[in-house]
């Protein structure tokens, strides 16, 4: 898995801004894992597994659901920002890699992973996967992807996507030369696709009894400030450093003639205003619908 997210600002505004997943992905989860471990004697949740688990969104949805949890994440400034949210005895965070998870052979009850997985070296986190998770333990893996963002009262799916294809274009941007450029092109996590999201990751994981859940989603209200908080979030922050020009094309729209020395956030909020004909508004409240793609896997061992 990438660094890209271990910069102390960045860290700060992932815990600030990320989503908080909806409670429905627990239950999903916990409801798959229940009816797997129904002939085993040894049905107690003891200990969970996040990978990925960045400033602990998804970590924080199971405290109830287990006596350990531990939250694993290759960047030690999201580890930092972790433990600075946790409030449960019950959950850890330590940093560690996907593809070498630090626990025993067998000792797992799940292993989930929330919008991390695509960062992964797949065939090498599948086998770890494999190795640690008891008889019947469960594999989570799931994401998010924004459908629509819009101004309160004024949905229109053009301008909506055009927004989303804000996203979209700073994420390609930040990612030039690296592995997942194209990937972000070719299957955006942004926007209404053609294709389904993380469906590459779904065909990959090599356990024959896995489902796929498309039916959860949710509903943000973001305010601009929001908007551009979550962009700072992430690796779309290194999008100036990796293609000032094409930017400069993608926003010129609302550049000043020989403006260089841009702002990425005031383009990116001048941008949004202009695809809504809000230029005029300081305050802007935003809805952000919220697709969850929940892809579940039992490791049925003898």
């Amino acid at each position: 898995m990438d660094r890209f997210y271990d910069e102390d600002k960045i860290a700060e505004n992932y815990l600030k801004f990320r989503p908080k997943y909806t409670e429905e992905v627990a239950e999903a989860v916990m409801k798959y894992l229940d009816a797997h471990y129904k002939e085993h004697s040894q049905r107690k949740h003891d200990l969970m597994v996040d990978v990925g688990c960045g400033s602990g969104q998804g970590t924080n949805l199971f405290a109830t659901h287990f006596k350990k949890i531990v939250g694993v994440d290759i960047c030690g400034k999201q580890i930092q920002c972790a433990n600075k949210q946790n409030t449960h005895e019950n959950i850890s965070y330590l940093v560690g890699k996907a593809e070498e998870l630090p626990f025993e052979d067998h000792s797992v009850d799940l292993v989930a992973c929330g919008t991390a997985a695509h960062w992964f070296n797949l065939p090498k986190f599948f086998q770890e996967v494999l190795r640690v998770l008891k008889p019947s333990g469960c594999l989570a893996v799931f994401a998010y992807g924004f459908t629509e963002i819009y101004p309160t009262g004024m949905k229109n799916e053009d301008k909506a996507r055009a927004t989303t294809n804000i996203f979209t274009e700073l994420l390609h941007t930040g990612l030039t030369g690296h592995r997942l450029q194209e990937w972000v092109r070719e299957k955006p996590a942004f926007g209404k696709a053609e294709v389904k999201i993380y469906d590459d990751v779904f065909n990959a994981i090599p356990f024959p009894n896995k489902q796929r859940n498309d039916d959860i989603s949710m509903i943000l209200t973001w305010s601009l400030d929001d908007f551009l908080g979550f962009v700072s979030s992430s690796v779309m922050t290194r999008a100036l450093e990796k293609g000032k020009e094409e930017l400069k094309n993608f926003f010129s729209d609302v550049l000043d003639k020989d403006e260089d020395n841009f702002d990425l956030f005031d383009i990116v909020s001048r941008k949004v205003k202009k695809i809504w004909n809000l230029e005029d508004q300081d305050q802007v409240e935003l809805k952000a619908e919220m697709d969850i793609y929940l892809l579940l896997s039992v490791v049925d061992k003898a």
